[in-house]
């Protein structure tokens, strides 16, 4: 089993509807969306406390979650503060590059912030969600909605491949670690290139895998869903 479900099975809330489970987290979603800075900071505070609570996670394991997607939020961030122009006047701070100017303006500062504290607050909701409600609950819930049944057999691939690519490349990337793979830039090197190595024959491996199993049980095109 998946680590994200032995977490999500184990909740406090286990018992609870998905479905009344899928709505809060939507609806605190939305408040997250619109919801002006003080209220998304109260959001990421509270759901914070609730999620490591009712998860059964301590502090340290929770803000480890929150490392995954940490890179491509600071990416986001980055950009969005930013920017090229012509004249430094357009910028409180910048640095010049040949006729051109790099740097932040007023504007772009404030709208990483609220951007920044949107995604954090938002990050939080989804975490409560995928901590609480386990994934058999989760293809209930699109079940009972009537989604199209491709898009249930499209996510019910994406997550499995997802979540078994990112435990394989944590126990590697760890394996590695303990064999000294990453001491200087050149092993650094060579140890990323035989982890990619490694994740593209496992995941060809895995889907060939897979594939048989699937032929084994006589699969006509469409996985079984329960109503």
């Amino acid at each position: 089993m998946l680590l994200i479900d032995q977490i999500a099975y184990q909740n406090r809330m286990i018992s609870f509807s998905p479905m009344k489970k899928t709505l809060l987290y939507l609806i605190v979603l939305l408040l997250a969306l619109i919801s002006q800075p003080i209220i998304q900071v109260i959001i990421v505070f509270f759901i914070g406390g609730v999620t490591m609570y009712v998860a059964r996670l301590s502090l340290k394991k929770y803000l480890k979650w929150f490392l995954l997607p940490l890179p491509f939020l600071v990416i986001s961030l980055v950009t969005i503060m930013v920017t090229i122009s012509s004249s430094s006047s357009d910028f409180n701070h910048s640095v010049e590059i040949g006729k051109f100017y790099l740097g932040m303006s007023s504007e772009s500062i404030v709208m990483a912030y609220h951007l920044c504290l949107r995604s954090l607050s938002c990050l939080c909701c989804t975490y409560f969600f995928i901590f609480t409600v386990p994934f058999q609950q989760i293809i209930y819930v699109m079940t009972k909605l009537k989604l199209p049944s491709f898009l249930i057999e499209i996510i019910m691939l994406m997550y499995r491949f997802i979540f078994i690519f990112m435990e394989v490349t944590l126990k590697i990337h760890t394996s590695q670690q303990l064999r000294f793979g990453y001491n200087n830039l050149k092993t650094s090197y060579r140890s990323m290139g035989q982890l990619m190595q490694t994740l593209v024959v496992y995941m060809i491996d895995h889907y060939q895998q897979m594939k048989i199993s699937l032929e084994i049980k006589f699969y006509d095109g469409e996985f079984p869903l329960g109503g």
